[in-house]
C-alpha cells in the first residue's frame, strides 16, 4: 500500500497527530497532578489531627508531672545554691563580717563593688576589693573614706587605675585592722 497524499498534507496529519498526543499527555497529567493532591488532603488532615493530639498528650503529662514548673525551679534553686555559697564564704571568717560592714557603711551609689577577697598575711588579713566606679572622681573619693575610716591600713590603689575618666574599673587592697 502506498501513500499518496501530497507532502504538505502528510506534514499537516503528522502535526495534528503529535499536537493531539501532547494535549492528551498533558491532560493526562493535569489530571493525574490533581488526583494525587486530592488524594494527599486526608493525609495532611490526619498529620494536623496526630500532632495536634500528641501535643495535648504532652501537656497533660507536663501538667501532671509538674514539667513546666520544674525549670523555674531549678533556676530558683542555683540562685539560692549561689546565695548560700556565698554566705558560707563569707562566714569562714570573722572579719569577713567586719568588711562587709565598713564597706556597706561608705560605698555610695557611684562606686559598686563587685568582688571582696581576703588573704590571710603577716600581722593581719589583707582585703582586695574589685569593682566600678562612676567616674575618676568617685573612686578618688571612695578610697579617702576608706583611709580615713579607721578600719583599714595601708590602703593603696594603683595610679594606673586612674587612668580612664568614666567608668574606671578598680581593685583597691588594704590590711584589715585587727581589733
Amino acid at each position: 500500500m502506498v501513500n499518496v497524499l501530497p507532502q504538505t498534507k502528510k506534514r499537516a496529519i503528522i502535526f495534528r497527530y503529535y499536537r493531539n498526543l501532547i494535549i492528551l499527555l498533558s491532560v493526562v497529567y493535569t489530571i493525574s497532578f490533581g488526583a494525587g493532591a486530592i488524594l494527599l488532603i486526608p493525609s495532611y488532615l490526619a498529620s494536623r489531627e496526630q500532632a495536634d493530639s500528641y501535643e495535648r498528650y504532652r501537656d497533660a503529662l507536663e501538667g501532671t508531672l509538674g514539667l513546666k514548673e520544674r525549670g523555674v525551679i531549678e533556676k530558683d534553686i542555683a540562685v539560692l545554691s549561689e546565695r548560700l555559697r556565698v554566705v558560707r564564704d563569707l562566714n569562714e571568717g570573722a572579719y569577713s563580717r567586719t568588711v562587709l560592714e565598713s564597706v556597706s557603711d561608705v560605698v555610695t551609689n557611684e562606686v559598686v563593688i563587685t568582688g571582696i577577697a581576703f588573704a590571710p598575711i603577716e600581722g593581719g588579713v589583707g582585703v582586695t576589693l574589685n569593682g566600678r566606679a562612676e567616674n575618676r572622681n568617685a573612686l578618688v573619693a571612695f578610697v579617702d573614706i576608706l583611709r580615713k575610716s579607721g578600719t583599714y591600713e595601708g590602703v593603696s590603689l594603683p595610679v594606673s587605675q586612674l587612668v580612664v575618666e568614666q567608668n574606671p574599673p578598680f581593685s583597691i587592697q588594704a590590711i584589715l585592722k585587727t581589733p
